[in-house]
């Protein structure tokens, strides 16, 4: 039979303390209240011997909160991508003893807003949100706004006018990406895939362009294929579009870096085991979660904490799936 766990109560009794003063210690309090420090030493050794555990949930209610921080996903959970980026947000959080409620929208702009609306039934103290965009540009950023006036709402991998938010710069990976093959005298370009929300494709194309290299624009591998001989170079939207570029090279007998450089971007686990292993633009996952889970902690703390719009830094990951430009091009 489980030994029945001790209460606030009990502690107090065997610490011959009143239930005030347990209180006040358990909640840091004891300074400011002149509670001697003998008496403080005798409740933590009650404490321990009996392994009193707080009732989470009723210090929660007492605080008007229910330790809930729900995050409303756009893909799926498979990507290691996200993987990461929930370890880290799960680092800062779970010391709190606050709780992860996760819900997935699978990009649909009215699953979106079931989330938020069952989210909010649930009681949640604050939402974490990875926004959706469709191709003609709709979204919920305004509905969302409307949410934050009730939680905080932290924006997570893109940006969103007037809500707190943390993201990756891609500006910068994409500049970092083009200086890289510019370097290797590359300047017949193209770019695979891309996003209404993520614009790292087009600041790599603003960048080679302007440093005087040609840059074709494909969004699905069956367009580039017929002409990718025509180019030197490729930088890839994800990791895993570089993955079905890798197939297509293979099966078609052209030889990466030999004859066509390509750059992925994340970072993902398999590309060190890519053959030839994948030169890629890092994005830096854990922390991306971590520094989301300071700002939801910062904006519980503080509901009236002046907007924050977080860039972290990318950085370029050089092997050897990029060299010298090839004769010709």
């Amino acid at each position: 039979m489980l030994k029945k766990r001790p209460t606030l109560r009990d502690i107090a009794k065997k610490a011959n303390v009143s239930l005030t003063s347990a209180s006040m210690y358990l909640n840091g309090k004891a300074r400011a209240n002149h509670i001697s420090e003998k008496t403080c030493a005798r409740i933590e050794e009650v404490i321990r011997r009996e392994n009193y555990q707080p009732n989470v949930n009723a210090r929660a209610m007492a605080m008007k909160r229910t330790n809930l921080v729900g995050c409303v996903m756009r893909d799926s959970l498979e990507s290691s991508f996200w993987a990461d980026v929930l370890a880290g947000i799960d680092e800062i959080l779970a010391p709190e003893n606050i709780h992860l409620l996760l819900t997935v929208s699978s990009g649909g702009l009215e699953a979106e807003m079931q989330a938020f609306e069952f989210l909010r039934a649930k009681g949640v103290d604050s939402y974490i949100w990875i926004p959706s965009v469709k191709r003609d540009g709709s979204n919920n950023f305004e509905s969302i706004r409307e949410f934050s006036a009730e939680r905080s709402v932290v924006s997570l991998t893109s940006l969103v006018e007037g809500l707190h938010g943390v993201a990756v710069d891609d500006e910068i990976g994409g500049r970092l990406a083009a200086e890289h093959l510019i370097e290797n005298g590359h300047r017949k370009l193209a770019t695979l895939g891309g996003s209404r929300i993520y614009k790292r494709c087009e600041y790599f194309a603003a960048e080679a362009e302007k440093r005087g290299a040609e840059v074709s624009v494909f969004r699905h591998m069956e367009d580039l294929a017929p002409v990718i001989g025509n180019f030197s170079a490729v930088f890839c939207f994800a990791d895993m579009k570089a993955l079905k570029l890798y197939k297509f090279c293979a099966e078609a007998g052209i030889r990466i870096p030999g004859d066509l450089s390509v750059i992925g971007y994340d970072n993902l686990l398999f590309t060190d085991l890519m053959v030839p292993s994948l030169t890629t633009v890092h994005q830096p996952k854990r922390d991306l979660g971590r520094e989301t889970g300071k700002l939801v902690l910062r904006a519980l703390a503080d509901k009236k904490l002046p907007l924050e719009q977080i860039k972290l830094p990318p950085e370029l990951i050089v092997r050897a799936s990029t060299g010298a430009v090839r004769a010709g091009l």
